[in-house]
């Protein structure tokens, strides 16, 4: 026994027999795929040179529907933009008008305030008089 039979407790002849395998195995992944390129179907000649003709019909049909295509895009995306700004222009309209709204409510609240610490004032000044 080697020395790597005697640590694994495998036999000189199994090691042999795994080295050898996993050597065997690019070489078979390689003929698997020598076979498979062999019995691929190739295409034929007519196939491979298509006259400039059909590839002229097939461009300007792909050029026609990418116009198309195009023009159904810009034409959606005009809508969405235009539907975005009427919708950013109610939306500072009333924005405008909530800042109104709190700004008068700021003012009135500031009043109401100064008119309380009056009454709290003339409360204690009522208190003192009467104690």
């Amino acid at each position: 026994m080697g020395v790597l039979g005697v640590v694994g407790g495998i036999s000189d002849s199994g090691i042999a027999w795994v080295i050898g395998a996993l050597a065997a195995i690019p070489t078979l992944l390689f003929c698997a795929n020598q076979a498979k390129l062999l019995f691929m179907r190739k295409p034929s000649l007519a196939e491979q040179f298509r006259e400039v003709k059909d590839c002229d019909e097939r461009c300007q049909t792909a050029n026609a529907r990418h116009a198309e295509l195009c023009a159904n895009t810009d034409a959606r995306l005009r809508g969405i933009v235009e539907k975005s700004a009427a919708s950013r222009e109610k939306i500072y309209v009333r924005l405008s008008s909530l800042e109104a709204e709190l700004s008068a409510i700021k003012k009135e609240n500031e009043l109401q305030t100064q008119r309380l610490f009056e009454l709290a004032a003339k409360f204690d000044r009522f208190i003192e008089r009467h104690s």
